[in-house]
């Protein structure tokens, strides 16, 4: 299943998110898929949102849209917006 991390690390808060699923994976090698913070354009624009990485599958860093999409409170306009 799904982990939801706390903590201080890349990708665990929104004050300190990954600018993506992979750019956490290559700070914290070895964490699991789950529910991470990322902030795509840095400090500019968007601000950072929470998305679900798979970091398993074909060497991870992946974001999963569609679970993305299902996470409680997630705005799917602005995610599609933001990402496509």
């Amino acid at each position: 299943g799904w982990v939801y991390l706390g903590g201080a690390a890349v990708g665990a808060t929104s004050a300190d998110p990954g600018t993506s699923c992979a750019s956490i994976l290559a700070a914290r090698p070895g964490v699991p898929s789950g529910v991470y913070w990322v902030d795509s354009d840095g400090s500019s624009g968007y601000a950072a949102t929470q998305v679900v990485c798979d970091m398993t599958t074909e060497g991870g860093g992946w974001m999963d849209l569609v679970a993305t999409f299902n996470l409680s409170g997630a705005d799917r306009n602005a995610l599609l917006a933001r990402y496509f």
